[in-house]
């Protein structure tokens, strides 16, 4: 990250008002944490990237945005026994990756709005800064809902709630990943 984690984090945010919901975390510990939410979710992502490469053709994405049951229902037949062992394997790592990378966005957000009086880049920051621990958590519940029709559970409800949790999950985190990426270059360059 071309931001230092610790630019914003004097105080002032807190004393008035602006805070971003990791605001709580000191400086000095920001870095190491990013660091190490990203290094951990980014090897979570490689391995659910392999296992997803056995549910061909649908992957754990496909089920996610069947939307109905019966789309869902086709897509687990289509995997098979072997098949949601493998996607049941990824939910689990998915649960954890869904804490990773939200905790590493919304540092990332952060970091990159500014200090206070930074105008609209650190509005904007902070606000996707939530998003990024939104999204999180809508993938939680959207893990949930996947589980439950990788149980045999019925599929009705389920399909539906992960396809809801899913959309706007992948448009906070995409939302997120382009203010940080594009944020943190813009500021690298200004130095």
């Amino acid at each position: 990250m071309l931001v230092t984690m610790t630019d914003q984090h004097d105080g002032t945010a807190a004393r008035e008002g602006r805070r971003g919901p990791l605001a709580w975390i000191p400086g000095h510990l920001r870095g190491p944490l990013f660091g190490g939410t990203t290094t951990l979710a980014v090897v979570l992502l490689g391995i659910q990237v392999a296992l997803d490469r056995s549910l061909a053709p649908y992957g754990v994405v496909g089920l996610e945005l069947a939307g109905t049951a019966e789309r869902a229902g086709l897509i687990l037949v289509a995997w098979g026994c072997e098949g949601r062992t493998a996607a049941a394997f990824g939910l689990g790592l998915d649960m954890l990756f869904a804490l990773t990378y939200a905790t590493a966005l919304a540092l990332a957000c952060e970091a990159v709005a500014g200090p206070p009086g930074t105008g609209v880049r650190h509005r904007v920051g902070l606000w996707l800064a939530w998003g990024a621990l939104a999204a999180g958590t809508l993938d939680l519940v959207e893990n949930v809902a996947l589980a439950l029709m990788l149980l045999g559970g019925h599929l009705a409800p389920w399909a539906g709630v992960a396809t809801a949790c899913a959309v706007p999950k992948f448009l906070l985190v995409a939302l997120a990943l382009l203010f940080a990426a594009g944020g943190s270059l813009a500021v690298s360059l200004r130095r």
